[in-house]
């Protein structure tokens, strides 16, 4: 039987509750169970690179596993000898869907081509990279996101000020432009005319203070719509508990992973149509796609008007996400490419 080889394991993110960072504790947590030595970093944070340092110089790994293609500059400058190691760089959104095309490219292409596995969570992606960087065709692999959310404590209704007939629509989000928040706020603003127990919670990290300071003024103008701020990843399973629709609005996305876990509870997702969101579910039966902030409205208004299609479609939401998105199965894909990189 193959020896499974340590892994260092770098993300972007480990501060703010970001959808790289709960991809990277997922791994770890997962590949960890089935055996792997895993050693996770974090660019954000100062922890562990001298270990890290010292252990490459005593060959120690086996693999390096980088999240988001823009990390590995700065991951081979704080650490140059992990440049021979077997590299898997998986791409978690915006390093395809906007650095690709803007100033980064040449850093996004280089970091790709030094790969010798680049993974990405959908099949939409394998035309659109291997139309930029040709090159790298043979490379690429499609690992879906899994779905691993705790359960957390339960949120009370009443304690947040809802009442049991309000219909509560969450937006699970970080605070940037990418994420398009405005577009909820529009759609709110027009819904909340036709549908008086609607509700708009949006909740995740401040990322861009500017675009922040925008959203939260229009937030104090939109009736019944609130900001809660962040929330622990262990706790947030109770909110979605209590919801009733999941949104995401965003411009670009590698995987919808906040609205995934929402609809592993049976919630409804409403989503942009855009490459990343586009494949997860069927429009109509787990939920709707929409191209702009009136039929996002739409949505909104006919879930919200109608209990028996909310739960439909949550359920099937549900199923979706048990049958597709399961974390043992990503799991189990990447130890299969970890064996592929170690048996070369």
């Amino acid at each position: 039987m193959m020896t499974k080889p340590p892994v260092l394991l770098v993300t972007p993110y480990k501060k703010q509750l970001r959808g790289n960072t709960v991809t990277s504790q997922r791994l770890q947590m997962g590949l960890s169970q089935m055996g792997y030595a895993i050693d996770m970093l974090s660019l954000d944070e100062a922890e562990g690179w001298s270990e890290a340092e010292a252990r490459l110089a005593r060959g120690h790994y086996g693999i390096l596993h980088v999240l988001h293609g823009a990390s590995l500059e700065g991951v081979l400058q704080r650490l140059p000898k992990a440049a021979g190691l077997p590299l898997v760089i998986t791409s978690t959104g915006t390093d395809i869907n906007v650095d690709l095309s803007g100033p980064k490219r040449s850093q996004i292409e280089k970091a790709f081509q030094q790969a010798d596995r680049v993974v990405v969570f959908s099949p939409a992606f394998l035309s659109l990279l291997a139309g930029a960087i040709p090159d790298i065709t043979a490379k690429l692999r499609v690992i879906p996101q899994g779905v691993l959310l705790p359960e957390g404590p339960a949120w009370s209704r009443s304690a947040m000020g809802w009442e049991e007939d309000d219909i509560i629509a969450v937006l699970p989000s970080g605070i940037r432009p990418v994420k398009r928040i405005e577009w909820a706020l529009e759609a709110m603003e027009t819904a909340a005319v036709y549908a008086p127990k609607l509700r708009l919670v949006i909740v995740g990290p401040i990322i861009d203070q500017r675009y922040a300071h925008t959203i939260l003024r229009q937030i104090e103008y939109i009736p019944r719509s609130v900001y809660l701020g962040e929330v622990e990843h262990r706790k947030i399973g109770g909110l979605y508990a209590a919801a009733d629709i999941v949104l995401n609005t965003s411009q670009s996305e590698g995987q919808p992973q906040a609205a995934l876990e929402a609809m592993s509870l049976g919630l409804p997702a409403i989503m942009t149509a855009v490459t990343g969101n586009l494949g997860i579910m069927t429009n109509g039966r787990e939920g709707f796609y929409v191209h702009d902030p009136q039929e996002l409205s739409l949505a909104m208004l006919r879930l919200a008007e109608d209990k028996q299609l909310r739960r439909e479609m949550g359920s099937a939401a549900a199923r979706l996400v048990k049958e597709h998105y399961p974390a043992s199965a990503e799991w189990e894909q990447y130890h299969f490419l970890y064996q592929e990189l170690a048996g070369k």
